[in-house]
């Protein structure tokens, strides 16, 4: 083979190589998207806070169903619970304005619970959520000690004591409940998802007296 014609066909195979190994991205993204939405055969569904919100309060409730025959689902009353309560919180206290419970230290990261849950006090967007010592008291337990522990598993045997957790739930029950319908008017929820807090809650309380 001609010394011309051998080097031509290394710097085929070379750019080849160079090819497979760095492949050609297209430039614009959102169109990179639209071009794998259209192959996908998938459905979608909507959220908006207060509808997440409410959804962690209906499984909370539900969850209170099943503790009168199974202790496990304590834990799933914990985190559905804390996951409606924060969700309410930030609701309430963002006003007209979502950007502001983003945490300006962490990019797109929500405030933390606790400074929702301060901001409602601090009447941010709305009427001033105001907590007895002990609502205030159950709120803490269901964070720091419950849900987190829940949420951040390590690896031992874990016993979790129940004597006192319908307690904690029914006080953790009325605040996200006040939240959701008596603190602020950027809570988003038609009336009759506003009927529906307050009948879960009703529902909720009967089932923790009886604990």
């Amino acid at each position: 083979m001609a010394l011309s014609t051998r080097r031509h066909s290394i710097q085929n195979v070379t750019h080849e190589v160079r090819a497979l190994a760095n492949p050609v991205r297209p430039t614009n993204l959102a169109a990179e998207k639209r071009a794998v939405i259209k192959t996908m055969n998938s459905k979608f569904f909507s959220l908006t806070e207060e509808l997440n919100s409410l959804d962690y309060f209906e499984k909370a409730v539900s969850f209170i169903r099943e503790t009168q025959y199974s202790d496990i689902a304590w834990k799933w009353v914990v985190l559905s619970l804390h996951g409606a309560l924060y969700g309410f919180a930030v609701s309430a206290c963002q006003g007209t304005n979502a950007h502001s419970v983003l945490d300006n230290k962490r990019r797109n990261h929500l405030i933390s619970f606790n400074e929702a849950i301060k901001r409602c006090e601090a009447g941010r967007a709305g009427k001033a959520l105001v907590l007895s010592s002990e609502e205030r008291k159950s709120v803490r337990v269901l964070k720091k000690f419950l849900r987190d522990e829940f949420e951040h598993f390590k690896p031992c045997n874990h016993t979790f004591r129940l004597n006192g957790i319908a307690e904690v739930a029914l006080n953790c029950i009325h605040v996200t409940e006040t939240l959701a319908t008596a603190t602020s008017p950027w809570v988003k929820l038609d009336k009759h998802q506003r009927q529906r807090v307050k009948e879960l809650g009703a529902e909720a309380r009967t089932i923790l007296l009886k604990c």
